[in-house]
């Protein structure tokens, strides 16, 4: 579920882990700038952005859509926005180590 702990090894950049929850925003930043360091258990999920209508969470594609352009001037892979885009605030689309790695993470062991 979105689980992943960003840890800053000495001089390398950060490390996903697997093993805390938080946005992912942070983590396809780093992924796209080449220092994302990927644990084998490292897994991240996405969603829509969502904001408080009174006691209700609702989508707010306007939000969504403002992350997702920044995510692109950054240099971050499509799948993710993509999934970021068509999924609703409360569930995930998982993306493991695996797909980490192929979007460019490095493997850390």
């Amino acid at each position: 579920m979105g689980q992943f702990s960003m840890e800053k090894p000495p001089s390398t950049g950060s490390l996903l882990s697997g093993n805390q929850h938080g946005c992912a925003f942070p983590v396809l930043v780093a992924l796209a700038e080449g220092r994302l360091l990927v644990g084998r258990f490292a897994r991240i999920g996405v969603h829509q952005a969502w904001i408080w209508r009174g006691s209700r969470k609702v989508a707010s594609m306007q939000w969504t859509e403002m992350l997702a352009r920044q995510l692109r001037e950054h240099g971050v892979v499509e799948e993710p926005i993509q999934a970021m885009l068509t999924c609703k605030p409360d569930d995930l689309i998982k993306f493991d180590a695996d797909d980490l790695i192929r979007w460019g993470g490095i493997p850390y062991e």
